[in-house]
């Protein structure tokens, strides 16, 4: 028997386990892992009561409706964008004060992220036109003083109508 004769067979066999194998195989196909947490972020985590923040999320699903909330209070839905994410502006209430959560939920998968913030009280500080505030007691509009002063005229003490009748003579 010659040398060819004796390979041929083992070697159609191991070509014959070769193509059965990739005759089985099925195409690659990768798909994105989809199932992480959302996660959420804020320009600033220590706003003023009354000020507006930005709230932004990642991690949704493209286009699905996610729902906003400031403690226990609703603000408008957005819509997750084509990678998953938004970014949207939050009016804070001048009444809120201290350790706040905002909640991003999803309303399709219910996935949700939270962010805590610290709101900081709003302190008034009008002014009683002479440069003193008064931590929002009394005279309200009437600290205009120091605008006055700051654009250049001087000697005006008397509120709000004085720098009316200042900047009518300039």
């Amino acid at each position: 028997m010659s040398a060819t004769q004796r390979l041929r067979a083992p070697l159609m066999g191991v070509l014959g386990v070769i193509m059965l194998v990739l005759g089985f195989a099925a195409p690659a196909t990768a798909t994105p892992y989809t199932h992480h947490r959302p996660t959420t972020s804020v320009s600033n985590s220590h706003p003023a009561a009354g000020s507006t923040i930005t709230f932004c999320g990642a991690g949704f699903r493209p286009g699905e409706t996610v729902t906003i909330t400031v403690g226990h209070t609703g603000y408008p839905s957005v819509t997750a964008s084509s990678s998953g994410a938004f970014c949207t502006s939050v009016a804070l209430s001048s009444h809120l004060s201290g350790k706040v959560k905002l909640t991003a939920t999803s309303t399709t998968t219910h996935r949700s992220s939270k962010t805590k913030i610290y709101i900081q009280k709003q302190h008034g500080n009008n002014g009683n036109g002479n440069g003193h505030g008064n931590n929002g007691h009394g005279n309200n509009g009437s600290g205009h003083g120091d605008i006055a002063r700051l654009l250049g005229f001087s000697g005006v003490t008397g509120g709000s109508n004085s720098i009316a009748r200042v900047l009518q003579r300039a």
